[in-house]
Formats: structure tokens, C-alpha cells, sequence
């Protein structure tokens, strides 16, 4: 059925992909209430595949998940061997908002434009992800678009606006921590070796801005 509230998320590995749904419906209960739902069975059969599921409020996990409005679902992944794997949002509605944040990265990605490539390590936590929705009648505060990250050459700059401290991940694009260092109010300078495009994140005791850099 075509619900304008449903999201489609989709984990590619290499060979195999899967897919969970999150559908938002009034008359759905929070927890599995058969008729909205359908449990997500673990298989261990295919080492390769990648498996992707959403929890409810008591952590049961959930193929497609049906319930009403909520900001934030957990979303869980597994796989029998490591790997590089992508998920994106081949369908997402007409929803306003659905932003994928990794817990373990701290990466938030935009699955209306995106899709979001991470490493794998088998073994790992299952829950790595939660999926943010704007829920009507919810104003969320956007993040300003920062002009405050930037780079040049081989030197990230960031120059934090108020008074705050802080502290500054840069990760690559597969999600690896590249470096950390403190930032306090005004310039801080961080020097990166190896050219490539990065995600700066900076967590301060008033905001958190994300930026994707390019160091040439």
C-alpha cells in the first residue's frame, strides 16, 4: 500500500542487499501488534548478507515497524562477516525529514539526497543507527549553515563563534576517526596528512555543527 508515511530503508553489501520498513499510522501500536507489523528474523545462513531492522520502544526488532508518529527510531544492523556497506531511502514518502545518524561515527546523513557508506566490523553492536523524522507540529531548530569550517591545503580551520569549547572529530567517509583535538573560542587550526574529503564534527557545550571538507 501506498502510505505517503512510509520509509523504505535499504542496506547494500557488495553481493546482497535488504530492506526494513518504518510506516507511521495512528491506529498502529508502538510494539508489534500483528497487523501493522512483521518480526525480523536473524539468519545466519549467508554470511555476505546484510540485515537491517528497527526496534520498538522495548527493543523487540521489527521488519516493517508500523506505529504512530514518533521523532526518532532505532534502527539495527547486523552481518555475519565485516564489510563496506551502504543504506540508503529508496522510498521515502512525503516525509519532510528522514536524517540517518550513526551512533558509532556520529555521521548524520540526509536520506531524502543521500545514501551513507560505513564499515562493518562483525561482532559489532547491532544498535548502531537512529533515523530522525520531523514529526508535525514539531519545530526543530536546523543547523545553521557554517562558514566557520573550512580548509586549506593540508589545515582544517575552525573558528568557533561563541564562547564555547569544545571538541572537533574528523572522520573519513567510510567512518574512521581520523583525528580529535580540543576547539575553544576563536581559530583552532588542525593539520591532516593525507588529502581527501572528511566530516568535520564539532561538539560544544551549545551546538553541534557538521561539515564535509575537502583537503587537497
Amino acid at each position: 500500500s501506498d502510505n505517503p508515511r512510509m520509509l523504505v530503508l535499504q542496506a547494500d553489501g557488495q553481493k546482497y542487499s535488504d530492506q526494513t520498513i518504518i510506516h507511521f499510522n495512528p491506529l498502529a501500536g508502538f510494539e508489534h501488534d500483528g497487523k501493522y507489523d512483521a518480526w525480523k528474523v536473524i539468519t545466519t545462513s549467508n554470511p555476505e548478507l546484510p540485515q537491517l531492522f528497527s526496534y520498538t520502544p522495548s527493543d523487540a526488532k521489527l521488519a516493517v515497524n508500523g506505529m504512530p508518529e514518533l521523532a526518532t527510531v532505532p534502527v539495527g544492523f547486523t552481518a555475519v562477516q565485516s564489510g563496506t556497506f551502504t543504506i540508503s531511502a529508496p522510498k521515502t514518502g512525503d516525509m519532510m525529514k528522514v536524517l540517518l545518524e550513526d551512533l558509532v561515527t556520529g555521521i548524520q546523513t540526509n536520506l531524502l539526497t543521500d545514501s551513507y557508506t560505513f564499515e562493518y566490523t562483525a561482532g559489532e553492536n547491532e544498535k548502531r543507527f537512529n533515523v530522525h523524522f520531523s514529526t508535525t507540529g514539531i519545530n526543530e531548530t536546523e543547523q545553521p549553515t557554517t562558514n566557520n569550517i573550512y580548509a586549506k591545503y593540508k589545515t582544517v580551520y575552525i573558528n568557533l563563534p561563541e564562547q564555547s569549547t569544545g571538541t572537533a572529530f574528523i572522520f573519513t567517509l567510510t567512518g574512521q576517526l581520523a583525528t580529535s583535538a580540543p576547539v575553544t573560542f576563536g581559530m583552532n587550526k588542525i593539520e591532516l596528512p593525507h588529502s581527501g574529503i572528511y566530516m568535520v564534527k564539532i561538539l560544544t557545550d551549545k551546538s553541534t555543527l557538521v561539515k564535509k571538507i575537502w583537503i587537497q
